[in-house]
């Protein structure tokens, strides 16, 4: 989705409108459910497996995998496209007069791109929502005599999903999430912990404040 604006075009608030419709128009587009389409369908996979250990699974899961990351960095795209149009509107509103706007844009999102690719994939992906629920899904199935069986976190790519609550260190008995830093616990655990205040994350490392009023009952992490 193109901005084709003259390059010696000038906008002011006149044109604000239209600027603001685009950027509506970028929020419509239907990428949590070609994610949400992915996560299904991995979920899947994992529960063929189970019927059919013998089945070519490797190349579905390889091909689900990079589907997901490149819908990864789809949204981020479209977010950094919904931001440069944001900052711009405000500029707008605070009476600034955009002298070709057209070079603005695209000087900005080539900034925000190049940055973009200079990430590493951890940090691409880690914090990534999307991921989160995509890696939830999966099913992991392990040996009884697996010497190494741990099954409280697992690793896959550059994202690690643990399955222990950080205040019983236990493993999740019906997991809520929080809306805000969208770390996962125990229900009773953190329910305990909260009572009716605002508290930190329990999490080492996170400082986001969060209250009861925040967690949601995460149905995908209480699958696995």
């Amino acid at each position: 989705m193109s901005v084709d604006f003259n390059k010696d075009y000038k906008l002011g608030r006149n044109e604000r409108a239209g600027i603001k419709a685009l950027h509506l128009l970028w929020k419509r587009v239907p990428l949590d459910s070609a994610c949400e389409n992915v996560t299904d369908l991995i979920a899947q996979i994992q529960h063929c497996k189970q019927y059919e250990p013998n089945g070519d699974w490797n190349s579905l899961e390889a091909s689900a995998d990079s589907n997901i990351r490149s819908l990864v960095d789809l949204e981020n795209r479209t977010l950094s496209k919904q931001q440069i149009v944001t900052d711009m509107i405000q500029d707008i509103d605070e009476g600034v007069e955009i002298v070709k706007p057209d070079n603005v844009y695209r000087r900005k999102l080539d900034e925000v791109d190049q940055a973009y690719k200079d990430k590493s994939s951890r940090q691409k992906y880690a914090d990534s929502e999307t991921m989160a629920n995509y890696y939830s899904s999966l099913w992991v199935y392990i040996e009884d005599n697996d010497p190494e069986d741990d099954d409280s976190d697992i690793e896959v790519g550059s994202v690690r999903q643990n399955f222990n609550d950080p205040i019983t260190l236990g493993l999740f008995e019906n997991p809520y999430t929080s809306e805000l830093c969208k770390h996962s616990y125990s229900y009773e655990s953190i329910k305990s912990y909260l009572g009716d205040r605002v508290k930190r994350c329990p999490y080492s490392g996170c400082s986001a404040s969060i209250s009861v009023h925040n967690l949601k009952e995460d149905q995908r992490l209480a699958k696995r």
